[in-house]
């Protein structure tokens, strides 16, 4: 059984022009994915209209608290005395978020105990069972690719019924980069093809071509770059 915490808060949000404007979040926490926080943000205050949610290492958010961390895309600094910035960097920019400081560090605090029942649960849960799949994906920018490849491989995952915790643990890797694969922010292959084998898995990139005689006819080449 996993525990779960989930606490809505208000915060500021920068745009790049120097303007600022309230924005709600609710910060989650779940004992099935200890080494996260994630933010939620509902459709109306996003610019596409769907809800979106991002991603924090619980130890980053907590080190910010103190001092600037950073870890990849992400990085967290106090602001002032009371306040601490979370910025997210991506290809499109750079998103910024201040937070009261105290109902920041009450919220890691609890945390804590949600980590410690995960680490008790994982004793016991069993590590995920191999199976014979390719995850596809076309041959096309490196920051796509990623995507896809996370997508699916987290749909693989919860279709196992694996947390993800074991997942990483099965891969050698750790529950943060298993968490960042999932999400798209990782770029390199070979790690994300080690996440891959560890669900038994074998990620395979295709590339479409025109044929010689008709010149649009479209044939694919499947290049397999894991085993599972």
């Amino acid at each position: 059984m996993h525990v779960s915490l989930e606490t809505p808060i208000g915060a500021r949000l920068f745009t790049s022009d120097g303007q600022e404007y309230a924005t709600p979040v609710t910060l989650r926490h779940t004992s099935a994915d200890p080494e996260v926080v994630l933010l939620a943000f509902p459709p109306h205050v996003t610019l596409d209209g769907r809800a979106a949610v991002w991603t924090v290492a619980r130890d980053l958010l907590a080190d910010g608290l103190e001092s600037p961390a950073r870890h990849g895309n992400v990085r967290v600094l106090p602001h002032g005395r009371d306040h601490t910035v979370i910025e997210f960097g991506s290809p499109e920019g750079l998103a910024a978020l201040r937070f009261d400081t105290q109902v920041l560090r009450r919220f890691v605090a609890r945390t804590r105990t949600v980590a410690a029942s995960a680490v008790a649960g994982a004793r016991e849960a069993p590590l995920p069972r191999p199976r014979a799949e390719d995850v596809v994906v076309p041959l096309n920018s490196r920051t796509q690719q990623a995507r896809l490849l996370g997508l699916r491989l987290r749909e693989m995952r919860q279709e196992q019924g694996v947390a993800l915790t074991h997942a990483a643990a099965a891969a050698g890797l750790s529950r943060l980069w298993a968490a960042q694969i999932e999400s798209g922010e990782i770029l390199d292959l070979d790690t994300v093809s080690r996440y891959a084998s560890g669900l038994g898995a074998r990620v395979t990139l295709s590339v479409e071509y025109a044929t010689e005689r008709t010149g649009v006819q479209v044939a694919r080449r499947r290049t397999s770059q894991c085993t599972g």
